[in-house]
């Protein structure tokens, strides 16, 4: 009988690397094919790379296809995109066990080999064959009502008028020590051993960076600014939406904390969407973190009405210059209760309801009037100025 002893398992990253055909010790970037180019080239998240180097050892450590198969697919998984590519998990997984099998010179499915220039095994009739998974070697073992005995770590193989050939999986015949992987001469930091970690252990909390927009203006600067942009006409996009669409604002959900360690449940985004189901999803799937919707307003005009409710709180705006999830920067946060996130939005939202704009975007002449009216050095003056139609205008006796 025949036994294939299996090549030696790649032990280093390097041989992982050449054998998967993939920067396992250095990805920064999807490996998911595009259309128009080889690869996707979208950056994967900082927590998918910390990840790659542990399941990278333990594929080292696994020895084999079969025990290599689960970390394959964890290791798919990490160096593809969330936002495109994770569909082709499957697709990645098939192509580097053929690259494997290539790698160990292995032919088919794992453990498999022709049978051409094979030995025929001497036959004995009265008895089966039997070949020890340990030692390679072949023992005789009395039948058990015609069904070959099952012994730990026996596999049988009956002898009938054609002699056959029982190949034994490769993996499974080598060499304890040799097979284990060199972890002295993985390229990068070695990880140290987890701890045991029982259900009730707290998570590493996500820190974000929040940092002033711009310098603390003061109330009449904010006015002005609001003024300003009241009075400009309709940008394009502007025009585009002039219907009725969102302004929400959610905030981080819990766990998430400043670089200062507070609790970061206070920065409210705010932003416009003509979905906000479909707008939380999206940003769940870019940031890897499920946001936690505090409102949605109707508003017309609703992307001219979100910029003017970013200005009505220009000292409470933060800018998260990098995302722990995307990497990106966020310059929509406010360092402000929910409470008077949402008074405000509810303010400019009713006031947008009025329609006080003309179809280029200029105020009508009552609202103009109302705005020549308003003291800017109040901090309050935005309650008179949008009382509703019909109130004795601002300043007027």
């Amino acid at each position: 009988m025949t036994v294939l002893i299996q090549p030696m398992w790649p032990k280093t990253v390097t041989d992982l690397q050449t054998c998967l055909s993939t920067p396992v010790s250095s990805c920064t970037v999807c490996q998911g094919r595009a259309k128009s180019k080889p690869s996707c080239g979208n950056p994967i998240s900082e927590k998918s790379r910390q990840r790659i180097s542990s399941v990278v050892i333990d594929i080292l450590k696994s020895g084999s296809l079969s025990s290599a198969a689960k970390h394959l697919e964890r290791l798919a998984s990490l160096v593809l995109c969330r936002r495109w590519h994770q569909a082709q998990v499957a697709d990645k997984i098939v192509e580097w066990e053929r690259r494997m099998r290539e790698f160990l010179g292995l032919k088919g499915d794992e453990g498999k080999d022709s049978e051409k220039g094979e030995t025929k095994p001497e036959i004995r009739r009265s008895r089966p064959a039997a070949c020890s998974t340990k030692t390679g070697s072949c023992v005789a073992r009395p039948s058990n009502a015609g069904r070959p005995p099952v012994v730990d770590d026996v596999k049988t193989e009956p002898v009938d008028e054609k002699p056959r050939v029982s190949v034994v999986k490769q993996e499974l015949v080598k060499e304890e020590d040799e097979c284990k992987p060199k972890l002295d001469s993985i390229p990068f930091k070695r990880l140290p051993d987890k701890p045991a970690v029982s259900p009730c252990s707290p998570h590493k909390p996500t820190a974000h960076t929040f940092t002033p927009y711009s310098p603390s203006a003061p109330t009449s600067k904010i006015n002005k600014d609001i003024i300003k942009k009241l009075i400009a006409p309709f940008t394009t996009g502007e025009r585009k939406a002039a219907d009725t669409g969102y302004i929400y604002g959610y905030r981080l959900p819990k766990g998430h904390v400043t670089a200062s360690g507070t609790d970061a449940r206070r920065m409210i985004k705010i932003g416009y969407t003509n979905n906000p189901q479909r707008r939380m999803r999206q940003w769940e799937s870019k940031c890897h973190y499920a946001p936690d919707l505090v409102f949605k307003r109707l508003a017309p005009h609703y992307i001219k009405m979100e910029e003017i409710v970013h200005l009505h709180l220009a000292n409470e705006r933060r800018w998260d210059r990098t995302c722990p999830g995307c990497g990106g920067p966020h310059k929509e946060f406010f360092e402000v209760d929910a409470e008077k996130a949402q008074a405000v939005v509810g303010m400019w939202a009713a006031w947008a309801s009025l329609r006080p704009f003309d179809d280029e975007g200029r105020l009508m002449p009552y609202w103009a009037a109302r705005l020549a009216a308003l003291d800017v050095d109040d901090a309050e003056c935005w309650d008179t100025f949008v009382l509703e139609k019909g109130k004795k205008k601002a300043g007027s006796g």
